[in-house]
């Protein structure tokens, strides 16, 4: 083993080694996605021309609510996460009704070439993870070859949201009772005030923890504006990019919120600036990404500079 150190102004990049993620399931390509939009909830469908918007700027994963959907993303190449709050559920698993519905439906869409996740639930407290433990079991089980995905917190929330009495806690006991082959979580930092702290923090405890139980993880990172929020400029998209490639993350998640008001701007060229920088930038991430599958993440550090406006990424890893 000899160990590198790479020295790179705006971001280093590295991996956690993600392709040793549990059961038969693999990372596979790097993921790029995004939050909300076609294929979401079944309130806007993933059609075809959709599916052409998010090859084009260089994503590589979509929603789908139907087996019509995952054939839809199949068509243009894209993986597909996998929603039905009403059928995939903890619920399902105790009512005998459910269950065959439950059953009927990953028998159903398991062979789908284009099926890559199931998503389970977004921002649980801690006290919900032994209830969905469950349901991350039972889908390992009968379908090994496709990851449950349970979105958490991002730090912040109080410890009654959380559900444990400080962040660590709370991604340790997720860890520890849902045994994930995935760590995926928010972080939103862009106000209509100024920047809120805590992000980069974000990304180098979630890193630390997905390195401890040796799963990749996801960063889904803001890309829209809202009330008290506002739209990231370009260079702003690219420091959550290559941020999120400097602390090892195998995935990132623009939070998008409704469509197409706030997709606008990632997927469709007469939106706004950030389309044609996401489109250079996703295939840089995917591409950096996948070159670091195969390496042991060391850490990732931040170094100020004080005569520029800039700061430099030290970045450890071994090959």
């Amino acid at each position: 083993m000899r160990l590198c150190r790479l020295f790179m102004i705006a971001a280093s990049v590295l991996s956690l080694g993600g392709a040793e993620a549990q059961a038969t399931w693999r990372i596979g390509d790097p993921i790029v996605t995004f939050w909300a939009g076609p294929g979401y909830d079944g309130s806007v469908p993933l059609t075809d021309a959709s599916a052409k918007q998010m090859v084009d700027v260089g994503m590589n994963l979509a929603w789908a609510s139907s087996a019509a959907e995952l054939d839809v993303a199949q068509r243009h190449g894209l993986r597909a996460k996998y929603q039905d709050r009403a059928i995939i559920s903890p619920e399902s698993l105790t009512d005998p009704v459910r269950r065959l519905k439950l059953d009927a439906l990953v028998d159903s869409i398991r062979t789908k070439p284009a099926l890559y996740a199931y998503h389970i639930v977004d921002e649980p407290s801690a006290t919900e993870f032994g209830r969905f433990s469950p349901l991350v079991d039972y889908l390992r089980e009968r379908d090994p070859e496709h990851v449950a995905r349970i979105n958490l917190h991002p730090i912040g929330p109080s410890a009654t949201t959380l559900g444990a009495p400080d962040y660590n806690t709370y991604l340790k006991q997720f860890v520890s009772t849902v045994q994930p082959s995935l760590l995926s979580y928010d972080h939103y930092q862009f106000t209509t005030t100024g920047d809120e702290g805590g992000y980069l923090l974000n990304l180098e405890v979630v890193s630390q923890e997905a390195k401890s139980a040796g799963v990749p993880f996801m960063n889904i990172v803001q890309a829209a504006g809202w009330e008290g929020m506002r739209i990231p400029t370009d260079n702003q998209m690219r420091f959550l990019a290559y941020t999120t490639l400097a602390y090892g993350a195998q995935g990132i998640c623009y939070y998008v919120w409704s469509w197409p008001e706030h997709v606008g701007g990632i997927v469709d060229s007469h939106g706004t600036p950030n389309y044609k920088t996401l489109k250079s930038t996703n295939q840089e991430f995917v591409a950096i990404a996948e070159q670091y599958q195969s390496l042991k993440s060391i850490g990732a550090y931040l170094k100020p500079t004080f005569r520029t406006s800039r700061s430099r990424y030290l970045t450890n890893f071994e090959v």
